[in-house]
């Protein structure tokens, strides 16, 4: 009886892999026949999804939707004390490299970058949208195009961290009624230094007038602008003062015209 049960058993499997078998080659036999890709195709390294052009200025339409990537020690100057979102940045340090996709607003503002005349008013662009769109990434590419050609950049990582959470302040000692925050001041001329600091030494970045501090603290007319920057990291009293001098030394040497 147990031999008989056993016997069965295995037809009754062997039916079953006969039939299943039957299936597959019927189906396979729907399946298309796929072309192998060509030679030419090979050659290329990158997917599809990637640009073979790591420079935002040679960023096109064609390029939309692609990712591309920064150079490890750009994305260090660029974005060391904020800039690009913490979960992306955690990811970039997960897979040891940076890509960014290419997107159409950022390819827009690029553009429009490009055809500017700057004898004419500052050109004021805004990024609107849902929360996670997109928005940070897109200025962290028009960061990096500022950055290749040379603009100063005046970046504020986000501004609502100096008011959202509680932190020490002092009174302003040249405008009553205002508050100075000292230590967030000091933080942000950092990120200044490290953002520009392949401009600082520039000799056409040099301050206009003279700037006093304190009764032995003076940056002189003709100073390297990077003085202004120091005084304020170095002197926390005047952080807040030096970012003010910092912002209308700029303005000056725009309206002078002395591009770097």
């Amino acid at each position: 009886m147990i031999g008989k049960s056993v016997f069965r058993a295995l037809n009754g499997k062997q039916e079953v892999v006969k039939r299943c078998s039957k299936i597959v080659i019927r189906a396979s036999s729907t399946v298309p026949q796929m072309s192998l890709p060509s030679s030419s195709e090979n050659s290329n390294p990158l997917p599809f999804f990637r640009s073979i052009q790591n420079s935002p200025s040679l960023h096109a339409s064609n390029n939309s939707g692609q990712f591309y990537t920064i150079d490890p020690s750009i994305k260090k100057q660029l974005f060391l004390y904020g800039g690009i979102p913490k979960t992306f940045d955690e990811l970039c340090n997960t897979f040891k490299e940076t890509c960014m996709m290419i997107r159409e607003p950022a390819l827009e503002i690029m553009d429009y970058m490009k055809s500017t005349n700057f004898n004419n008013a500052a050109t004021r662009y805004c990024l609107y949208g849902k929360i996670g769109t997109g928005k940070s990434m897109t200025m962290a590419h028009v960061l990096h195009y500022g950055f290749e050609n040379s603009f100063v950049i005046v970046h504020v990582p986000w501004a609502p961290y100096w008011y959202k959470f509680p932190k020490e302040y002092s009174d302003c000692p040249t405008k009553e009624g205002m508050v100075d925050l000292p230590l967030d001041a000091v933080a942000w001329l950092i990120h200044f230094k490290n953002q520009n600091s392949h401009l600082l030494a520039d000799p056409n970045l040099s301050v206009c007038q003279d700037w006093e501090w304190s009764k032995r603290e003076i940056t002189k007319k003709g100073a390297p602008l990077a003085e202004i920057v120091e005084m304020g990291i170095n002197r926390v009293k005047y952080s807040t003062n030096c970012i003010e001098a910092l912002l209308q030394e700029l303005k000056q040497l725009s309206d002078l015209k002395r591009y770097v």
